[in-house]
């Protein structure tokens, strides 16, 4: 599951799952603000078009791939 997207390849299964249970151990507020921080510090201006760029322990990542690794939807 998390290593069909090509940026996910990157991680070994175990080493993402570990960081996806961080997250899921996190109070409701807690992730919540993680989120809003994450969007808030990832998200900029290519001319026109508002881009994300993550990272996942120092590593980029494409934001489909975020939120796979997080086992979260993209809301859209």
């Amino acid at each position: 599951m998390l290593q069909k997207r090509k940026c996910l390849g990157k991680f070994a299964l175990k080493e993402m799952m570990e960081w996806r249970k961080g997250f899921w151990k996190m109070q409701e507020g807690q992730k919540r603000q993680f989120l809003l921080n994450a969007f808030a510090l990832n998200t900029y201006c290519d001319g026109t078009k508002r881009k994300c760029s993550f990272k996942i322990r120092g590593r980029a990542v494409c934001a489909v791939g975020w939120y796979k690794a997080l086992g979260i939807s993209n809301g859209w």
